[in-house]
C-alpha cells in the first residue's frame, strides 16, 4: 500500500502550466488515457504515433483551453521530466529537441517513440486494478471542474472512489 500511495503521491504532483487561474490539463489527460487504456489490459508502453496522437489531440481539444493547435505530444513527453517520475520513453533518444527540451512530432513518428508507465509502477496497477480508478478519480476531482467530473469518469470507464475527496497532497 505504501508503493500505491507513493504513485498517487507522484500523480499528483506533477507540474501543469499556468497563467491566472487558466490551467492546462494536458499531462491529466495523457494520464487518464493511459489508465483507461491500462484498465483495458493494454500493455505498459504506447506508440506515440499508432495510439496517442489523435486520441489525445481530440481530448485536448474537447477538455482544455483554447488553443490554435494542439499538441498531444508535449505531455507524451514532459511526463517523463517530471521530478520523481514514474513515466518513462523508448527511443527518446534519437529525437532532437527544441531549446525547450521537446522533441519533433515527426521525430516521435520516425523513430516509433513510446511512452508509459515505468516498470515498477505498471506491476503496481497490474497487481491492484482498483488502484486505476483510484488514481483517476483523484486526477479528475483535482484538474477538472465539477461540471465535467462525471462525463469524463464515464468517457473513459472509472469509477468515482468518493474517499479521496479528503486525501491532500501539497503540490
Amino acid at each position: 500500500m505504501v508503493f500505491n500511495m507513493c504513485l498517487l503521491e507522484k500523480i499528483q504532483s506533477i507540474s501543469q502550466w499556468r497563467r491566472g487561474d487558466e490551467r492546462a490539463p494536458h499531462k491529466p489527460l495523457m494520464l487518464l488515457f493511459a489508465l483507461s487504456e491500462y484498465k483495458k489490459g493494454h500493455e505498459r508502453l504506447f506508440h506515440y504515433a499508432q495510439e496517442v496522437d489523435e486520441p489525445v489531440k481530440a481530448l485536448l481539444l474537447q477538455y482544455g483551453p483554447d488553443r490554435n493547435s494542439y499538441k498531444p505530444h508535449y505531455p507524451f513527453w514532459r511526463l517523463a521530466n517530471e521530478v520523481d517520475s514514474f513515466w518513462e520513453i523508448e527511443n527518446g533518444e534519437k529525437c532532437q529537441l527544441s531549446s525547450s527540451g521537446d522533441p519533433r512530432k515527426k521525430d516521435l513518428i520516425a523513430y516509433d517513440v513510446k511512452a508509459g508507465f515505468d516498470v515498477a509502477s505498471y506491476q503496481t496497477l497490474l497487481s491492484n486494478p482498483s488502484l486505476i480508478d483510484e488514481i483517476a478519480s483523484k486526477l479528475i476531482q483535482d484538474n477538472f471542474p465539477e461540471s465535467l467530473q462525471e462525463e469524463l469518469l464515464v468517457r473513459f470507464g472509472f469509477v468515482l472512489d468518493s474517499s479521496l475527496k479528503t486525501l491532500n497532497v501539497e503540490k
